[in-house]
């Protein structure tokens, strides 16, 4: 079966579906995967068909904002001017397809492929938020939570989808146009199965959940592309004791600079060691590191994690699980309101960390206690490591691609 994977995003939102693409054709299916340039190295480096559909419009706002003003109204008309280019890339892309597997932000364009060649869809998610509109509130957080994004994905609909969509559908699809209220409920309606990466261990699925989500177990990707570590990095590492791992993503900009300069104070306070890694850049050149940190701009998480003592981190979900994966215990400050605030109460229930820290109100000596007590407290210690041991005990791509194979009538890909 010829299978498209379409998917917009983080890399931790692209390399679940890269995972998930290798296993379907492991089980003897065709598959390419449709996303940003970003990521052509990521996919075709496993193996998989590329189909570049769509820029970085992140990195491309950025870097307008660097050369002048970039005014709300002049990045909303280039938002929709790139989503008209992605839509018509995703049409050519989809040529010849029998199947179609979305990520959250692709399943506009998905849906409307997926019903003008009459072919199956599936979603592909990473976050327990993930179109939380097709679950009740307070599964996963507070009503109010859930009428935000409800409101949330009115307002992009009605903002940035809706005109490129509309225009989409009639002129090259020769579709009617969306309704007002926009397609997020005909994927409720059709009861399009959703997939989601995410680990039983750590989130158990809802009674009342429709039939159609499942929580199948996380997609681990566990080698992304051929990467060795540098030897001052090796060196480093065995010039010590294992030494505390601490990432904040991709996230740049003065407020990560303070972040972690707050990191190192409380580094010294506890007297550990660390591995900075992340997408700041140029850090050297902005903090004097002491002999304790060594920083590093990439490294595969997969790699470095069970190397660590302990794990400092923003709280995204890739990051969070791979971390719990390895067996460590972990610290989680949430800069941004998605999920990360979720998973640094959800570690702390788990008893694999310490309570949520705010990254407003945290001190020095806040985080030095909070390292202490993840390097020293047996208990969090071996609740993390038995965490590990379930998680690296599943295989969500195996059992994702068994429930796809039922979806579409086929026999199992696998032998049991």
């Amino acid at each position: 079966m010829q299978i498209l994977i379409l998917g917009l995003g983080t890399q931790g939102d692209i390399q679940p579906l890269v995972a998930y693409g290798m296993g379907l054709q492991e089980a003897g299916h065709s598959v390419c995967v449709a996303t940003q340039e970003t990521y052509e190295e990521l996919v075709t480096s496993n193996g998989l068909e590329f189909a570049p559909v769509a820029i970085d419009l992140r990195e491309y706002l950025q870097a307008q904002k660097k050369s002048g003003d970039l005014a709300l109204r002049t990045q909303f008309r280039l938002a929709r001017q790139h989503m008209a280019e992605f839509l018509q890339k995703t049409w050519q892309a989809s040529q010849g397809i029998e199947a179609i597997v979305c990520s959250q932000a692709a399943r506009i364009a998905g849906y409307c492929l997926a019903e003008k060649l009459g072919i199956p869809m599936f979603l592909g998610l990473v976050s327990p938020f993930q179109m939380a509109s097709l679950y009740r509130p307070n599964t996963f957080g507070r009503p109010r939570r859930w009428l935000k994004h409800v409101l949330r994905e009115q307002m992009l609909w009605h903002v940035l989808w809706q005109k490129p969509v509309n225009q989409w559908r009639q002129q090259t699809l020769g579709l009617p146009p969306a309704p007002f209220r926009g397609l997020e409920h005909k994927l409720r309606q059709d009861k399009v199965p959703a997939f989601y990466a995410l680990s039983p261990t750590l989130l158990s699925r809802p009674l009342h959940w429709s039939p159609q989500l499942h929580i199948t177990g996380e997609w681990f990707l566990d080698s992304l592309f051929d990467w060795s570590p540098p030897p001052e990095l090796l060196a480093f590492l065995e010039s010590g004791p294992p030494p505390i791992g601490v990432t904040f993503g991709s996230m740049a900009g003065e407020d990560t600079l303070a972040m972690i300069k707050l990191v190192l104070a409380a580094l010294t306070m506890s007297k550990q060691r660390a591995v900075l890694t992340g997408g700041w850049g140029n850090l050297d050149q902005k903090l004097s590191l002491p002999d304790n940190v060594y920083s590093i701009g990439f490294v595969p998480h997969n790699w470095l994690f069970p190397r660590m003592s302990a794990l400092i981190h923003h709280g995204g979900g890739g990051t969070t699980v791979t971390g719990l994966k390895a067996g460590r215990p972990t610290i989680i400050i949430p800069f941004a309101f998605s999920d990360q605030p979720f998973w640094a109460r959800r570690v702390a229930e788990l008893g694999a960390g310490v309570p949520f820290l705010s990254p407003r109100k945290l001190t020095a000596e806040q985080l030095a206690q909070a390292i202490h007590t993840v390097v020293t407290d047996a208990g969090i210690r071996q609740r993390a490591a038995e965490l590990g041991e379930q998680i690296r005990a599943e295989d969500g791509v195996r059992t994702a691609v068994a429930l796809f194979a039922q979806y579409i009538n086929q026999p199992p890909p696998y032998e049991e």
